[in-house]
């Protein structure tokens, strides 16, 4: 089983990249108008973040079923392997959200699972593309899709913190593009929201 400090280490580098993200609105304004906006630096938050989503839902998919060794190097799952475990505990997912902090709007990374179970989410296919195609699918490192990777991360972090410890997830310290809506925010001893399936 993971320690606090351990999760904590995964829980830090999601608010960095969500920071990394923050960053970018100075340039672009995170509005449904510039989702198709794409750079190298989207690119760079897209694979890092998307990158760890895998390695977050490994570690949950362990705990959610000790019959398989999903954080072994040997095994190579793929996302609609990993799906299938996370949503047997997490059936109503598609429900999590964060929040542009500047806009409030939220965003849902795993909607698409609501209408479609079994299938892929639309921005981890697209991030696939950008890994493996990039000189062909550059167009694919976009606003939207670095929205959606780093929502999805935060929202995974959160899931791994809470059924680790037992305890709410923590605030977030750094300034980024999201706020977390099941976070503690500062002297409120729970968040007003709670983690679908928790």
């Amino acid at each position: 089983m993971l320690t606090e400090k351990q999760v904590l280490h995964y829980w830090n580098y999601a608010e960095i990249l969500n920071e990394e993200l923050g960053m970018t609105a100075q340039f672009v304004e995170p509005d449904i108008s510039n989702y198709d906006t794409y750079s190298l630096m989207y690119t760079k938050i897209i694979l890092s973040a998307c990158s760890e989503v895998e390695i977050i839902c490994r570690l949950l998919c362990q705990i959610i079923d000790k019959t398989c060794d999903y954080t072994s190097p040997k095994q190579r799952m793929q996302m609609k392997e990993l799906s299938k475990a996370l949503l047997t505990r997490f059936p109503n997912i598609h429900q999590a959200k964060t929040e542009i902090v500047q806009k409030r709007e939220y965003i849902y990374p795993f909607k698409e699972w609501e209408k479609n179970p079994k299938g892929n989410l639309p921005w981890w296919k697209e991030y696939n593309l950008i890994k493996h195609y990039r000189f062909k699918h550059f167009g694919n490192a976009t606003l939207g899709n670095a929205l959606n990777s780093v929502s999805a991360l935060i929202i995974l972090n959160s899931y791994l913190y809470e059924i680790t410890t037992n305890s709410s997830t923590p605030r977030m310290t750094r300034q980024g593009m999201f706020d977390n809506c099941y976070s503690c925010c500062g002297l409120v001893i729970q968040p007003s929201e709670k983690l679908p399936d928790i």
